[in-house]
């Protein structure tokens, strides 16, 4: 048999079909680390630490030839390259292809939900690795008073937080994510720590008076709950554990701009692509195989600022 990848025919229609299903990912990561389109070798910018803006003085005076160059402060250039993806169905017996009746119904159902299937996986694959480097930074700080305690004080702890991301970054965040385990003890810390009595939500209390304090709009609220199974303990924990992050970025960005987090992806592909279906190796039936090619960075570090464990009980 020749070599498949020699063969393998890109499947336009079934990736766009496919590619509109997200069930798969986690809405937050693609807010924290967004899309930005790059060649599949190519360069980007971080920003290990320092100034991020341009404080030069472009005045040209009459019969002066020199024109300042664009130079961004604190940036350095990285090299990158788009790593691929490629992940395959389980096999869809011939016996079931092609046959009268119902069958020919569930064969071409069943190509569709693999295509799926595979496209949620991967994004699954790219959750877990944007949460790993989100949660992996140096900066960080813990509370003193767990949030599910009494006398916590969350207000407190993500104001401090604030003014030390302010003071790293030059920029105030954007953004604040709190996985809904923790967002289950936050709202009753906040009522005590504010002492607010009123009959209103937990979300309204976060939105109105912790966000407020923050300047962070309440749009830009997320709380993710993604769950991952723990076969020691027998139940489904959160992937994001109790770790509260805030962060600055931008939809969109480009390989310069000053953002926590990005995801590259080709800018000459889209973002997932599907091959039409082709025959195992053994030649019992026919896989299909779905891909998509990025490479997830931290690009600022400064840019993001983590409270960790902030639960006692978890």
């Amino acid at each position: 048999m020749a070599n498949i990848e020699n063969i393998l025919i890109y499947d336009k229609d079934a990736s766009q079909n496919v590619i509109a299903f997200s069930e798969g990912g986690d809405q937050g990561c693609s807010v924290l680390a967004p899309d930005t389109r790059v060649t599949k070798s190519f360069q980007y910018m971080e920003y290990p630490k320092g100034n991020f803006r341009f404080t030069g003085d472009t005045t040209r005076g009459v019969g002066d030839m020199n024109v300042k160059e664009l130079k961004v402060p604190g940036g350095t250039w990285t090299q990158g390259f788009l790593v691929e993806h490629p992940l395959e169905s389980e096999p869809f017996d011939r016996q079931l292809m092609n046959r009268d009746g119902v069958v020919t119904g569930i064969h071409e159902t069943d190509l569709v939900e693999k295509g799926v299937r595979v496209k949620d996986a991967l994004d699954q694959e790219w959750n877990s690795k944007v949460i790993a480097l989100a949660t992996g930074i140096g900066n960080k700080t813990t509370p003193v008073k767990k949030w599910d305690e009494s006398g916590a004080i969350p207000g407190a702890n993500l104001r401090a937080a604030g003014i030390t991301f302010f003071e790293q970054c030059g920029k105030r965040p954007k953004y604040l994510l709190i996985p809904w385990i923790v967002f289950q003890f936050m709202g009753d810390a906040a009522r005590a720590e504010y002492g607010i009595s009123k009959d209103i939500s937990d979300l309204a209390v976060v939105e109105r008076i912790v966000l407020q304090n923050l300047g962070i709009p309440a749009a830009n609220l997320i709380i993710p709950g993604v769950g991952v199974y723990n076969s020691t303990t027998a139940k489904y924990e959160e992937e994001w554990g109790d770790n509260v992050l805030m962060w600055h970025s931008k939809p969109n960005p480009s390989d310069k701009d000053v953002t926590f987090m990005k995801t590259f992806r080709p800018k000459d592909k889209p973002a997932y692509w599907q091959y039409a279906p082709y025959e195992t190796a053994k030649k019992t039936g026919v896989v299909i195989q779905g891909v998509t090619e990025r490479l997830v960075k931290v690009t600022c570090e400064s840019a993001g600022y983590l409270l960790y464990n902030v639960l006692l009980n978890r």
